[in-house]
């Protein structure tokens, strides 16, 4: 219907046109550039409002989804950061650790790691060094100090005593990155 009375719009407008011209000495030629334009005129700028609309909407779509895809990953990380609290949690109240057996820690510890697929470091900030490590074997040397992600966690929980996650950060005993907890 619509297509209908834009088509008779045209032509009317064409017909017009070529009425007002009849008596200037037009030739046909000249009438059928001039029909021929109102046509194509109107369609490719429709046709061009229509592509606009399109790429509108498609950029709509790609930002919905990745803004769905950012909050996923997010849900994910933050399911991961709460898993390592709770186990953190869990083994700081080891009776192991409270009486100094760093062995029978170390082993409990070792057990958590290989079961959840992480990397548990127990320091002592006063001395600057790792006390157990579960990503070195039992009896290795563990490397003193800390990145500066790591340490700027560290000294906030010194500080206030709440759980702290660092910023990513390349683990110089496993070369991988990761996040301190």
């Amino acid at each position: 219907m619509a297509a209908q009375i834009f088509r008779e719009a045209v032509f009317s407008k064409a017909l017009r046109f070529a009425r007002s011209a009849r008596g200037k000495g037009k030739s046909i030629r000249t009438y059928l550039i001039a029909i021929t334009a109102v046509i194509l005129v109107p369609t490719i700028l429709f046709g061009w409002w229509l592509i606009l609309l399109l790429a509108a909407s498609e950029r709509t779509s790609i930002e919905r989804r990745a803004t769905q895809e950012v909050q996923g990953i997010t849900a994910l990380i933050d399911h991961e950061i709460i898993v390592a609290k709770s186990v953190l949690i869990a083994l700081a109240s080891s009776p192991f650790l409270q009486t100094g057996d760093y062995g029978s820690f170390r082993d409990k510890a070792v057990d958590v790691s290989r079961q959840l697929g992480i990397q548990i470091v127990l320091r002592d900030p006063k001395r600057d060094v790792q006390l157990i490590n579960t990503s070195a074997p039992a009896n290795a040397a563990l490397p003193r100090g800390l990145p500066a992600e790591p340490r700027a966690a560290e000294d906030e929980v010194l500080r206030t005593g709440q759980i702290v996650v660092s910023n990513v950060f390349l683990g110089p005993l496993t070369k991988q990155y990761t996040v301190a907890v």
